[in-house]
């Protein structure tokens, strides 16, 4: 008997990270767990070391309770990337299920191009399927108005989606903010979203590629999705107007609330503005299609926001209408440009960002390929010797760092004097205050402080942690 789709191995994940930057802060633990036939049948917990070009945040640590211990002599980020690699690649068919699957997957991708431990940056996805736990409970709450999982309410009775209250409310006891711990409950949540909603987890796990996404987007005039946060998250009919960002996003015209005739005399900056707000009152949406965002056809439409009762062929006639709208896509292109200019993460030229300047070339692949080839003793010559990139090139650039934090004495002594003036500039110097992108002494004394005001009963905590930063400064040039 063939497989059902809903029972396939799945690939549960967790990272403990030093921040909320996937680009400038760093995995700290790792877990991940097989899941087969309801039974744990392999697992991987790992915890790494914090590079010596970061700081973690305070804020991240009361919250993860990770030890300076740990932070000292735990594995190295690069062996923690190439054995998180390697489990995966074990298992190249499972689906993988984060609960938060954007922050998981983000760290994935920055982390594997920054350790240069492989040239798949993006193997979650080019070798998987990507579940994001926390958008398929979304689209349970809007879609199955049946349902019997508890949501739980904040003080304003909208529904909050954070993987420790939904566990509280439905009775899943575990230690939050542990790797291992939070494996665990994900998964139990989505054992839960199986009985309870097993047609809608069915399609997420039918509907996980960008492929298949777009395939169900362009059978149908209109697409149904969960929409925005809070009291404002709604199932919404959605009319594709134009795709965007190398078609990863889809703007669209909510056409449950409006008819596209009603739209007179609106400007591109009011456009960009409301894919910005994201609240029920604004028509035009922003859909991502590749980030596991839960998208269905036309047949959930009833349960979709209308200021006045549709029926599925007046939905059809007005998605038909906006989408044959040229002058509508051209509105549309404008904002998409105005929101992308004052919405998006200003140009960045650092290193970390660079995996966005291209996709891996050919001569990096190769040359990656070479760099783990060798031991490390050997990879300083192989950098120096190589004529596969030049010295400026992104992934050599790298690659000096990751040979100066795994095997310092490899290099000569003065890059690493030049190297630890670096870290202690941009770590130590109270004089660029804490608004970086990456946290720095100031963002550090500014956290301790929060959270001593915050939790005066934690001092035993507080006093670990002011430590571990005590010793951080101590060994700084």
């Amino acid at each position: 008997m063939k497989e059902r789709i809903i029972d396939s191995p799945i690939i549960c994940r967790d990272y403990e990270t030093s921040g909320l930057n996937q680009f400038y802060d760093q995995i700290l633990t790792s877990c991940a767990k097989r899941y087969v036939d309801g039974q744990v049948v392999d697992e991987l917990y790992l915890t790494s070391a914090c590079e010596s070009h970061r700081l973690p945040s305070p804020i991240a640590l009361f919250v993860n309770g990770l030890s300076s211990c740990s932070l000292e002599s735990g594995i190295s980020l690069n062996t923690l990337m190439d054995l998180d690699n390697k489990f995966n690649a074990m298992y190249p068919r499972d689906f993988i299920l984060a609960y938060n699957a954007k922050f998981d997957f983000g760290f994935s991708y920055s982390g594997a191009f920054q350790q240069l431990t492989n040239s798949n940056w993006y193997s979650w996805k080019t070798e998987h399927s990507v579940l994001c736990g926390l958008e398929i409970l979304k689209a349970i709450y809007g879609f199955n108005l049946g349902s019997k999982i508890q949501f739980p309410l904040d003080f304003l009775n909208s529904p909050s989606f954070s993987l420790e209250r939904v566990c509280h409310e439905n009775g899943i006891l575990y230690k939050a903010h542990n790797a291992s711990e939070d494996v665990d409950a994900t998964l139990a949540v989505f054992e839960m979203m199986k009985s309870d909603s097993p047609e809608i987890v069915q399609h997420a796990m039918q509907y996980s590629q960008k492929k298949t996404v777009k395939n169900l987007i362009n059978q149908n005039s209109f697409v149904c999705a969960a929409i925005g946060f809070g009291e404002h998250l709604h199932g919404r009919a959605l009319a594709p107007i134009l795709f965007c960002n190398n078609g990863s996003d889809l703007l669209c015209l909510d056409v449950g609330q409006v008819h596209p005739s009603q739209i007179k005399n609106i400007h591109s900056w009011e456009i960009s503005k409301q894919l910005a707000r994201g609240t029920i009152d604004d028509i035009f949406v922003l859909l991502p299609i590749n980030k596991q965002k839960i998208i269905f056809g036309e047949e959930h439409y009833r349960s979709c926001y209308t200021h006045s009762e549709l029926s599925i062929t007046e939905l059809r006639e007005r998605a038909n209408v906006a989408r044959e709208n040229k002058a509508l896509k051209e509105l549309a292109s404008d904002a998409f440009k105005l929101f992308e200019i004052t919405n998006r993460s200003s140009a960045d030229a650092s290193l970390e960002l660079s995996i966005f300047d291209d996709f891996v070339q050919p001569n990096e692949s190769q040359f990656i390929e070479d760099f783990n080839a060798v031991d490390w003793q050997n990879r300083w010559d192989l950098l120096r010797s190589t004529d596969l990139i030049e010295p400026t090139n992104r992934i050599a650039r790298l690659a000096r760092r990751v040979i100066i934090e795994n095997c310092p004495d490899s290099v000569p002594n003065s890059l690493l004097d030049a190297y630890r003036g670096f870290c202690n500039q941009k770590l130590f110097d109270l004089q660029s205050g804490r608004d970086q992108r990456w946290v720095n002494f100031s963002r550090v004394l500014s956290e301790l402080q929060e959270l001593r005001e915050r939790f005066p009963d934690q001092e035993l905590r507080l006093r670990e942690l002011e430590e571990y930063y005590d010793s951080r400064l101590a060994v700084s040039p």
